[in-house]
């Protein structure tokens, strides 16, 4: 049963577009795990928090953002209270939150793994990541030269020569995007984490890292 079993929770969900499997997948992670306290981090005006506090959770959600508009729109639209923070610098105190989320915001930001350990220090139990997996991006050719590169150590250099030296580009859709896969912070996160549950969001086949445009995983601590 997903949130408290009406149609309107399905609604908020399907709201999210692609982004249903995610809260899905979330939703029964939170379900499995005691937990009580959820920050969301780059969290735009809120959506996330709002569709939460309505299934039958017990769980109190705080959302920061770096763009302060987040806060006029929430406030329009009445979602949530948005805090203004800094992923790479969370100023909460170590293990404040049970859970840390980050959904779609890592591929924008130069340096992913200092939000990862900023996430890990925050989080108490447990962190929810939703992102991009660029090495299955393209068509089947793109993806193996990408997928070798990266296991022969070259792909960030290939990526400095094909950006420019920029490492990002500017889409029209998607803002400025940074070159990411959720796999590039997923060695780190095992470091500290004793189980980690990985989601495939839209590819196909058996290997999510061959195939997979964007996964989420719910990584579990260590205590």
């Amino acid at each position: 049963m997903l949130g408290k079993g009406t149609a309107a929770d399905f609604s908020t969900a399907q709201h999210f577009g692609d982004g249903y499997m995610t809260l899905c997948f979330l939703y029964a992670m939170l379900r499995s795990y005691p937990v009580h306290s959820l920050l969301d981090i780059g969290g735009g005006s809120g959506e996330l928090a709002q569709y939460l506090q309505q299934t039958d959770l017990d769980l109190t959600v705080s959302t920061i953002d770096s763009d302060p508009r987040q806060q006029t729109v929430s406030d329009q639209k009445k979602l949530a209270d948005i805090a203004i923070g800094d992923a790479m610098n969370l100023t909460f105190a170590n293990r404040s939150f049970d859970v840390v989320c980050a959904c779609g915001l890592l591929h924008h930001l130069p340096q992913p793994y200092r939000a990862v350990n900023e996430m890990l220090r925050v989080a108490n139990r447990a962190v929810f990541i939703s992102d991009a997996n660029c090495y299955a991006h393209g068509n089947r050719l793109a993806r193996t030269i990408k997928q070798l590169l990266h296991m022969s150590g070259l792909w960030r250099a290939t990526d400095w020569v094909l950006t420019g030296g920029k490492r990002y580009r500017d889409t029209a859709t998607d803002g400025r995007v940074y070159t990411y896969s959720l796999y590039d912070s997923y060695r780190y996160l095992r470091r500290h984490c004793t189980h980690i549950h990985v989601l495939n969001l839209d590819g196909d086949g058996l290997h999510a890292y061959r195939s997979a445009h964007s996964l989420a995983l719910f990584a579990v601590k260590n205590n």
